[in-house]
């Protein structure tokens, strides 16, 4: 009789590992990403999303140049909240949408900097994040009409142009937002956008096609996402941080 329940025990663990959800189970998954997305919505996101199906996610948060060529190597599984273009889709899955992002010209207010067309800021030396892209546009303008500081950080451009040493940078809305209501709130009131957006997309999280299982990890970060948004975590992470 015991030999009986033995195995009916052995039988029932069986089935048990067989029914689990085998999509992670507890694997870590290395994220790559810039410094300033430490802490925000779209990191809380991601994070959820993945723990939600089994992984545990492990954050690396690095210049955004070494964020991108890490993954693009394999070193990392997955790079947070980048744009969409071709040139990396040929080296990276692209995940739907998990946010939206506005790209600004910001400079002094005292400096009365106009732009309508790229050309309006050949005279400017802009700050400008290295590895980051922004349309093909502009890309191009990178290494043709405009001049160009290379930085590793939302921060030190802000600082670069708060002390005068470039006459405008190109940044994400939402952050420089955050940086003046946070580290430079006392010179908030000094700084502005200039025109219109340079860009209005979306953020994605990818995944190295270097990896044999990119595919899959993939997938399993939809279902995650789709599991968040179903259960209102998703929303809860928003209002935290003040975007619902």
């Amino acid at each position: 009789m015991r030999r009986n329940l033995l195995l009916a025990c052995l039988t029932g663990l069986l089935c048990l590992c067989l029914a689990a959800p085998t999509l992670a189970d507890g694997r870590i998954i290395k994220i790559a990403a810039d410094e300033e997305k430490r802490g925000g919505h779209l990191a809380e996101i991601t994070e959820a999303a993945f723990k939600r199906v089994g992984y545990e996610p492990q954050f690396d948060f690095v210049p955004w140049a070494r964020a991108l060529k890490g993954t693009i190597a394999g070193s990392y599984q997955v790079l947070l909240a980048a744009y969409y273009n071709e040139e990396r889709a040929r080296t990276m899955l692209y995940s739907e949408p998990i946010g939206t992002v506005e790209v600004y010209f910001w400079a002094l207010k005292d400096k009365h900097l106009h732009y309508e067309t790229l050309s309006d800021m050949k005279p400017y030396l802009i700050g400008f994040i290295r590895g980051s892209t922004v349309s093909p546009e502009f890309d191009a303008a990178l290494n043709t009409t405009l001049q160009v500081n290379y930085t590793s950080s939302a921060e030190l451009n802000l600082k670069n142009l708060l002390t005068g040493r470039i006459d405008a940078f190109v940044e994400k809305k939402q952050q420089v937002d955050y940086l003046l209501q946070t580290t430079f709130a006392k010179d908030a009131s000094r700084v502005e956008t200039v025109g219109a957006p340079l860009k209005v997309g979306k953020f994605h999280n990818t995944v190295s096609k270097a990896i044999p299982n990119a595919q899959q990890i993939l997938d399993d970060f939809h279902k995650g996402l789709k599991l968040i948004r179903q259960d209102g975590t998703e929303k809860a992470i928003l209002t935290k941080h003040g975007m619902r």
